[in-house]
């Protein structure tokens, strides 16, 4: 927190450092450069496992800018065989696979749902679990009227530090599904810290005292 607030603090840095020094040695980024498709990922995979005999977490980022396997295809139609794509090579090594996608414009202001993943129906149903973030604000936003007022309130609360953000869960195939976490995110280190849901909040929710 010394280090978020601005306050110089050497053990804090030193304490990091040495965090991730232990974290960055298991990591391993590829830039796709606009590039990358299905057969550059299978291949990193591929060769991964041959070489370090190990099974990597898999993160792409981000689905929409994953080339298609056609230039024929539409937009989802090349989103979709995407997903699936990843969903076989999730299954041929017996390995996670973390997709990050992208929210249409149009669902900005509105509450997170199946419809937000922008140009794809196959998350639904590739998908084991599937997480939105979005600011805790779109629940106010979602009630308004004024288009005006939607703006102003969302403009605000993007601008503000901490954003308070929202983790919905939409789908848990193996377990409970629309739980929910409140994190405040500092956009200017790129970091989310958990907090705890007050009643106050889950009466602006709509939610029983003990749903979370």
């Amino acid at each position: 927190r010394a280090i978020l607030n601005g306050i110089p603090a050497v053990d804090e840095y030193k304490k990091m450092e040495k965090k991730y020094n232990q974290i960055a040695k298991n990591m391993y980024i590829v830039e796709g450069n606009f590039h990358a498709d299905l057969a550059m990922i299978k291949r990193h995979v591929d060769k991964h496992v041959r070489i370090r005999k190990t099974k990597p977490v898999v993160v792409v980022d981000y689905l929409q800018i994953l080339l298609p396997e056609s230039d024929r295809l539409t937009d989802k139609q090349a989103v979709d065989r995407n997903i699936v794509g990843l969903k076989r090579l999730s299954r041929e090594f017996d390995i996670p696979v973390l997709l990050i996608s992208s929210f249409n414009r149009e669902n900005y202001a509105n509450t997170v749902s199946y419809a937000s993943f922008k140009e794809s129906g196959a998350i639904e149903y590739s998908s084991d679990v599937i997480l939105g973030l979005q600011l805790l604000v779109v629940h106010e936003v979602a009630e308004e009227k004024n288009k005006t007022k939607k703006e102003n309130i969302l403009n605000d609360a993007k601008n503000k530090i901490p954003r308070e953000v929202e983790l919905v869960i939409l789908k848990n195939r193996n377990g409970k599904a629309f739980d929910r976490m409140l994190f405040n995110f500092y956009p200017h280190v790129n970091f989310f810290e958990e907090t705890d849901y007050s009643e106050d909040l889950k009466k602006l929710l709509g939610l029983k005292s003990d749903v979370l």
